[in-house]
């Protein structure tokens, strides 16, 4: 959906897009006591001699670029507590700075941490927070020449009233600073080391709304069903919908900043010196009922360099249902398309 999912906030999925999701219940589950949630997902980025991984206006011939990530979260009554962790993989072919020869560069990120969300108003805004954690090393030949950690808070909402059609949605991540933990020697590598690495801060608020026959907002009981009647409430829902996304996020500026790519090749660029806007829209339906949903979007991905344009990417993606095995399964694909960028993942989870 073009990366808007602030306001929609469900599943393990988007733990890290707004954390009130570890206690956001699907339709489906709003009146079970407990219920669970788990996904898996890895993507691979097309390297060819024009991909442009950061838009810094630079290509790279790179070996490969790829992004995993996986999340869990359980959910007893009202509360939802759960984990997620994305990691980035990089790697490339250069010259050794004194040798000569060439050896490969790889650079590994890792982001991922424990969350917590509370549903207040009897459902209608559920509230959420995750402290992450980052991870970030460089290895050139074999070895480790930087490593640097670091943590922050993201914090997260969403209104959905109770019958309505619409959700509202807002986050916000303070930046990331890791800090030199690991160094090597600088001839090892090349002239350029950093002292820190920096995920900068992001402010989203995000709207949707729901078309069809399908209700939107469920108005969850959280299993208190169960303090009044022997009988589970019967909760027969139409599946025909239209889903509708929009999503702004504004990222702040990294102060001294270079880019990772320009790093890696020793040839570092000013990157971050001003905040950025993106704004991501994308559409969601379950074209065949209790089978397929698919989804579409586009971005605005701004780009970090001053001499630099930002370019469109256009989003495609669909889940399809699987089989039964203690929860229903599904399996997930997703393509992003851009100007010098392409990528491609599969992922796995659970059905709903």
């Amino acid at each position: 959906m073009g990366g808007a999912f602030i306001s929609v906030a469900e599943g393990a999925d988007g733990h890290l897009v707004n954390p009130a999701s570890f206690t956001s219940r699907h339709a489906y589950a709003g009146d079970d006591w407990f219920n669970a949630d788990a996904t898996l997902s890895w993507v691979t980025v097309g390297v060819a001699d024009e991909t442009d991984l950061d838009l810094s206006g630079q290509p790279g011939n790179w070996d490969q670029a790829q992004v995993f990530q996986g999340g869990f979260n359980l959910k007893f009554g009202r509360h939802g507590v759960g984990a997620h962790i994305i990691g980035r993989r990089y790697t490339v072919t250069l010259d050794d700075p004194v040798s000569g020869e060439r050896r490969q560069v790889s650079y590994e990120q890792t982001l991922g941490g424990l969350g917590y969300a509370y549903p207040f108003l009897d459902g209608d805004l559920t509230v959420g927070i995750v402290f992450p954690t980052g991870t970030a090393s460089l290895s050139a030949g074999g070895k480790e020449i930087v490593r640097l950690e670091g943590g922050g808070v993201l914090v997260g909402g969403v209104w959905a009233p109770c019958g309505a059609n619409f959700r509202v949605g807002a986050t916000w991540r303070r930046d990331i600073v890791g800090r030199d933990v690991t160094t090597g020697v600088a001839e090892d590598f090349g002239e350029v080391v950093p002292e820190a690495i920096a995920v900068p801060s992001e402010l989203g608020v995000g709207g949707s709304v729901m078309l069809g026959a399908r209700r939107y907002n469920t108005c969850p009981s959280y299993g208190d069903w169960e303090q009044v009647t022997e009988l589970p409430p019967l909760r027969s829902l139409r599946r025909e919908y239209v889903l509708l996304a929009m999503d702004l996020v504004l990222t702040g500026a990294s102060e001294h900043a270079i880019g990772v790519q320009s790093f890696i090749e020793q040839r570092p660029r000013a990157s971050g010196a001003a905040p950025v806007l993106s704004v991501r829209a994308g559409a969601e339906s379950e074209l065949w009922s209790d089978l397929l949903v698919v989804r579409g979007g586009t971005y605005y991905e701004p780009s970090r360099f001053e001499d630099t344009s930002g370019r469109l990417h256009g989003t495609f993606g669909f889940d399809v249902s699987l089989f039964e095995l203690i929860w229903p399964w599904k399996a997930s694909f997703v393509a992003d398309v851009a100007p010098r960028y392409t990528n491609v993942g599969f992922g796995l989870g659970i059905w709903h």
